[in-house]
């Protein structure tokens, strides 16, 4: 069986909004041809720009707060700080 790998990654800038990883089987896509007749997209290949472009037209309050892969030295001292006042809460 062949199997073919998918990534399915939407930026709005720097933002990551999204990142799907699938491996498929080819045995059961359907090819749609385009105008030339040589080249072919598949099915999954036009559900896959449909999501992109669901993810692109939604609004800063669907997108939801960016959470940054990267975190700043800030952010990295407020994460430290929560973590250990939620370590001396606990009886």
């Amino acid at each position: 069986m062949n199997m073919k790998k998918r990534i399915l990654a939407v930026f709005d800038g720097p933002r990551r909004l999204a990142k799907d990883d699938m491996m498929l089987s080819m045995e059961h896509e359907v090819r749609v041809k385009l105008a030339d007749g040589k080249s072919y997209i598949t099915d999954l290949d036009i559900q896959t720009v449909k999501r992109a472009e669901g993810f692109h037209g939604a609004t800063d309050e669907e997108k939801g707060p960016w959470l940054s892969d990267d975190p700043t030295e800030e952010e990295l001292k407020q994460m430290l700080t929560i973590d250990t006042d939620a370590l001396e809460a606990k009886p």
